[in-house]
């Protein structure tokens, strides 16, 4: 909103714009509240932004502080009434603590010319196999129905419009795959009724010839093959280029990931908010043995092709995954284990030091002291979500998580939302019933509402309830020269690197795929809950693991194995976690911080116990209509009087077909909100 007058009367008014509060104004908006949405900061996301490196920098250095600081409120220009009473309940929140970039990089100013290396580097472009194209969520449901771990995941990967890639026509015409047995080839199936069309002349549904579909391989320039680490030595990328491609970095300040069947991917598709965002699988789990990256085996083809699995260790892994999968229907097979650490479950299911350590560690992803029905119950959503975007339980926002923010923030500015950033609010006011009437905000006015959602981090710790609890989290991201397990395919890398006595450290790593990064750059996010600072937690890893300029190793084999630190920062982020529903007064309503987990699920949950609370009878982010859908009508306080003369002759008199067309409507599942008609979208 670009002016400085906002609306004074609202059902809701909600401040802080994370992911979770970004949800609730969606929801709100969808079912006609009055929602206003402030942040005092001037971009949306709080702590689930994202940034370029320039952004990201100057914001890390600040310590995630607003730019502008809150002025004093006259409470005599707030006309108090009588029991009315004017709370400070508000702070300057500080989201990021204890800042360390390594190495320093000197400000220079970002010319519109890129230097020359890197147009070399982008003659060579990486690999991109069929399951590494851009997911859409809206064309990739294969089956919503659970399919047993013993059955083969269907090898169906869907593809869709890519922001510089290939475009199809409907959300039926392809799907692509890597067909088993056959990975350097792309098959494209399609819908059950078009299912015999061009299969046999290597032609999809647009005419493009399958093999034109992928991209050439970097080993395919000047007649070389070639991988990555070849490549990249060649290019001796360094600090200066990192500074120089400042625009082509998308940094998040929390990465998270989405389980294919969890609450978010199910939220995008049955509120349509999918239509606005873009996906990447996670093509690849490493797990950390013995100080080595390994390639874990997840789905049934990867147990069964891979070398590092003995045949009886195969069946064994087989025989405990398909219980896992449906462990709620034999509590006999973990009877007496609930409670107990899910590490002796495992020691009691007689699997291998290598089996336990895969199950743990790369598949259900749990610490040390997880307990069994916890550990059971992360392999079963683990289990669950592969095989419904490829080979993978994993998508990844393109561009960033803060893509997510934004897509549940235009939204809810599509239904009404009024959005206003870099605005502080100083305040409430409270009746004598402990109801907030009102906010105050920057400019001493007075907004009315109903309720109020707040994020944590923005309220005095004085007014928070016993119910919220602080933590931190531990941050370190590193741009790196090449992959800690290089590679000739491109990949978005996901490893839990188990930590004795203490939270797994959860590593991701960010090809060009993701988009946050340019072509033969990595990006490494390392995450974990703090336990002294981030330095002190996650430096120690990124020295066993990487080389930086710091560093004081001297083997120069060792050195040229690891990838190269090109610019690193760690941080931390403070948060709150909101054991149960908290409230502060009556008619306050507080959300939680992102937490250290790898998947973003629980803003939902929260976010729908915050939308039931305000709307009891509500559904909860309903498909929203597409604008094809909606059929506009005349606004009656637009007509002329001689036609309003008409319309009350035409109502006095029995009009069969006006009935007819009201009934068609009804049956094509079209409502009226005001006057307008809208149709009402299946769920996918």
């Amino acid at each position: 909103m670009s002016g400085d007058q906002l609306p004074s009367e609202n059902d809701v008014i909600l401040y802080g714009s994370g992911l979770t509060e970004s949800i609730i104004s969606a929801s709100l908006s969808r079912v006609e509240q009055k929602v206003l949405h402030v942040d005092c900061f001037d971009f949306y996301g709080g702590c689930w932004a994202s940034f370029n490196l320039r952004s990201f920098r100057k914001l890390v250095q600040s310590k995630c502080s607003p730019q502008l600081s809150c002025p004093d409120v006259n409470l005599e220009k707030l006309n108090l009434k009588d029991g009315e009473r004017f709370v400070d309940l508000f702070k300057q929140p500080e989201i990021i603590t204890t800042v360390v970039e390594d190495p320093e990089i000197c400000e220079k100013e970002i010319k519109d010319e890129l230097p020359s290396t890197f147009w070399m580097k982008s003659n060579t472009e990486p690999t991109v196999r069929p399951e590494q194209e851009t997911v859409d969520l809206n064309r990739s449901i294969i089956s919503e129905a659970n399919t047993s771990f013993e059955e083969e995941a269907e090898p169906s990967l869907p593809a869709s419009e890519e922001k510089q890639g290939k475009t199809f026509e409907n959300h039926e015409d392809v799907l692509t795959s890597k067909e088993e047995g056959k990975p350097d080839e792309e098959v494209c199936l399609k819908d059950s009724s078009n299912e015999s069309a061009h299969a046999e002349d290597g032609k999809d549904v647009c005419g493009k010839k399958a093999e034109d579909v992928c991209e050439k391989k970097a080993g395919d320039v000047c007649g070389e093959e070639a991988n990555d680490a070849t490549l990249l030595q060649t290019f001796n990328v360094s600090v200066d280029d990192v500074v120089a491609l400042d625009r082509k970095f998308n940094i998040d300040l929390v990465s998270k990931l989405l389980y294919n069947r969890g609450c978010m991917v199910e939220l995008l598709i049955s509120s349509d908010v999918a239509r606005y965002c873009e996906f990447k699988i996670v093509s690849r789990i490493l797990t950390l043995l013995d100080g080595n990256f390994q390639t874990v085996p997840c789905s049934k083809s990867d147990v069964f092709a891979t070398t590092a699995v003995g045949v009886f260790e195969k069946r064994l892994l087989m025989k405990f995954l398909s219980m896992a999968l449906i462990y709620t229907e034999k509590p006999e097979e973990y009877e007496g284990f609930e409670s107990k650490k899910f590490s002796e479950f495992l020691e009691h299911k007689k699997l291998t030091r290598l089996l336990k350590h895969y199950v743990q560690y790369a598949i259900a992803m749990v610490d040390d002291d997880a307990t069994t029905l916890e550990g059971l119950e992360a392999t079963r959503k683990y289990l669950e979500s592969l095989g419904r975007y490829g080979n993978s339980s994993f998508l990844l926002p393109l561009y960033g998580v803060g893509e997510l923010v934004q897509c549940f923030c235009r939204l809810s500015a599509v239904f009404g939302g009024v959005y206003c950033l870099n605005r502080y609010l100083a305040g409430v006011v409270v009746d004598s019933n402990d109801n907030v009437v009102s906010v105050v905000d920057s400019n001493g006015e007075r907004l009315s509402t109903k309720w109020l959602v707040v994020d944590p981090m923005y309220v005095n710790e004085n007014y928070l309830p016993s119910v919220c609890r602080k933590r931190m989290m531990s941050r370190v991201i590193l741009i790196t020269d090449k992959s800690v397990v290089p590679d000739a395919d491109s990949h978005i890398t996901l490893c839990n690197v188990a930590v004795q006595g203490g939270k797994n450290i959860i590593m991701q790593e960010f090809s060009s795929l993701s988009q946050a990064c340019p072509d033969h750059y990595y990006m490494v996010h390392l995450t974990c809950e703090t336990r002294v600072d981030a330095h002190t937690d996650l430096s120690p890893f990124v020295k066993d693991h990487f080389h930086s300029s710091t560093s004081s190793e001297m083997d120069s084999d060792v050195v040229q194995d690891k990838p190269k630190v090109l610019w690193a920062v760690y941080f931390n982020i403070a948060g709150f976690h909101v054991v149960t529903p908290a409230t502060i007064f009556n008619n306050v309503l507080i959300t939680s911080n992102p937490n250290a987990n790898i998947d973003c699920d629980r803003p939902i949950h929260e976010a729908e116990c915050v939308f039931k609370r305000i709307c009891l009878d509500q559904a909860f982010l309903p498909k929203a209509p597409r604008p094809e859908e909606i059929i506009f009508c005349e606004d009656p306080a637009d007509r002329t009087s001689d036609q309003k003369n008409d319309d009350a002759e035409l109502q006095s008199q029995p009009n069969a077909e006006t009935d007819d067309v009201k009934k068609e409507f009804e049956g094509e599942g079209k409502e009226v909100i005001g006057d307008s008609e809208v149709v009402k979208a299946e769920l996918s």
